[in-house]
């Protein structure tokens, strides 16, 4: 049973990062200042390591997210507008500036959006402004000798300077997976191979945190953690399986890698070693879900819509939002009892968190959103926005 409460979780936050949903068109009168570029230099360090990576950015100046192939910004996380400076624009065609493709996901590096507006054997990364303006492509890569001609797919992401770059084949019924990476500073189309894996080790769900490359290991009898250091070239594997870990997010912090799994508990593995502890165990028919990290918190929606409920999988007077240290300590609760709609991770900045609402897959905004400084204080509130 908890392994249909994974697929269901799981299978919810990738609508929210792959949904191609109507475009919802405002018109806005100063929207010639939306996004607009700034001397100082903007940046994103929250929340860089989720499953969910790709579908929000987070800066000092605001906030951006996709909609239905536009990117959308918010100054305040709860007004949002298309990322367009042209007012006559009706935001519904691909000469808007807000328009990337198919795009799935956005990336910030040096004040510039990053994003792959299409799909074909070549992987083609390209940028623009801050504002919308100034589309153009800055990277183009293939991957050697590897034969997409019966089925591929990317995963990809951008941390830093870095980018990264999953590539999935399929050949007779059997997926082979390899794993990408190479500077955006790079003006070559030459990308490093960190690992590459069949269908006795497939590696996938790879992740850039500071220097070093995280991704898990599909093995018979489990998966591992690995562990790639951009630096050294040096490969760190844990020292026991994983389990039950089927996404949400992970950190790492003075040396420790961080992560939850609903079988058993919070993880900590030792990055330079790989030895795998179990620091707490989760408590039944309450931690089930996914666990999302910002810098300080982690963030536990055990309750992320309607369908969930009705497996009766977690205590119905347990349902709602409960927020951790990275020791899996709990420090806050809020219950779902008198909420109406289902709170679900969205994205951390320094004050706030926000959250979407799981049970209207159609809207990918927030709506709502709590203040970090009342964690811990037994006077957090759930606020509502109203869009």
């Amino acid at each position: 049973m908890k392994k249909q409460i994974h697929f269901f979780l799981l299978h919810f936050f990738k609508i929210h990062i792959i949904l191609f949903l109507f475009p919802i068109c405002f018109f806005f009168n100063g929207c010639s200042n939306i996004g607009q570029e700034t001397q100082q230099p903007v940046h994103s360090t929250i929340n860089q390591y989720q499953s969910i990576q790709g579908q929000w950015i987070v800066t000092d100046d605001g906030y951006y997210t996709l909609n239905n192939h536009y990117v959308y910004y918010s100054s305040n996380g709860e007004e949002w507008y298309p990322l367009c400076s042209n007012i006559e624009c009706n935001h519904n065609d691909e000469h808007c500036n807000s328009f990337v493709g198919l795009s799935t996901k956005i990336f910030l590096y040096n004040n510039q959006i990053y994003y792959q507006p299409d799909s074909s054997d070549t992987f083609h990364l390209y940028c623009m402004n801050l504002d919308g303006s100034n589309h153009r492509k800055v990277k183009e890569i293939s991957f050697g000798t590897i034969d997409l001609s019966q089925g591929y797919g990317y995963s990809w992401s951008i941390n830093g300077n870095y980018l990264l770059v999953e590539v999935s084949r399929y050949e007779e019924n059997a997926k082979y997976n390899g794993i990408y990476y190479c500077s955006l500073n790079d003006t070559t189309s030459k990308a490093t191979c960190v690992v590459e894996g069949n269908t006795t080790a497939i590696p996938y769900m790879a992740k850039i945190v500071h220097d070093s490359i995280v991704m898990f290991s599909k093995k018979e009898g489990g998966e591992t953690i690995l562990l790639y250091d951009i630096k050294s070239g040096k490969q760190v594997e844990s020292t026991s399986f994983v389990t039950g870990f089927e996404g949400g997010g992970f950190a790492i912090k003075n040396d420790i890698l961080y992560l939850f799994s609903s079988d058993i508990g919070f993880y900590q593995m030792d990055i330079h070693t790989g030895e795998l502890t179990i620091e707490k165990e989760a408590q039944n028919r309450v931690e089930l879900g996914v666990v999302f990290y910002d810098d300080t918190y982690a963030y536990l929606c055990n309750s992320t819509n309607t369908y969930v409920d009705s497996l009766n999988l977690v205590e119905n007077s347990m349902r709602g939002l409960r927020i951790y240290d990275y020791d899996g300590n709990l420090l806050d609760t809020i219950s779902y009892d008198s909420i109406t709609g289902h709170p679900t991770f969205a994205f951390s900045t320094e004050d706030k968190v926000f959250f979407t609402n799981g049970d209207d897959i159609t809207n990918v905004f927030p709506s709502y959103y709590i203040e970090k400084k009342y964690i811990g204080t037994n006077n957090l509130i759930l606020h509502n926005i109203n869009q």
